[in-house]
């Protein structure tokens, strides 16, 4: 995972022109209850949980890189990624 404020610098050390990016930001609940649903994992604090939910809703990125819609079982989620991605909207345009 590489979040939204480090993609420039991650992206330049790549030595690509350009590359594909995309952030899955489904809904708080959904975090939360995924989080609250993992076994054996020793991160499961809902309040961290929403505040990193939070950094990454209010991250400056533009809204084509985002999902936010979905039913966000794998298969929808995969078939929504190659649908923009094929669409261009994933484009990441590497800064010189």
């Amino acid at each position: 995972m590489v979040g939204p404020w480090y993609l420039a610098a991650f992206a330049a050390a790549t030595g690509l022109r350009t590359l594909d990016y995309v952030m899955l930001l489904p809904p708080a609940e959904v975090c939360v209850a995924r989080v609250e649903a993992r076994q054996a994992h020793r991160f499961s604090d809902p309040s961290v949980t929403r505040k990193m939910h939070d950094d990454f809703a209010q991250a400056a990125i533009s809204s084509r890189h985002v999902l936010t819609e979905g039913r966000w079982d794998p298969a929808d989620t995969v078939e929504a990624i190659g649908a923009a991605r094929e669409a261009g909207r994933l484009r990441y345009e590497v800064p010189s």
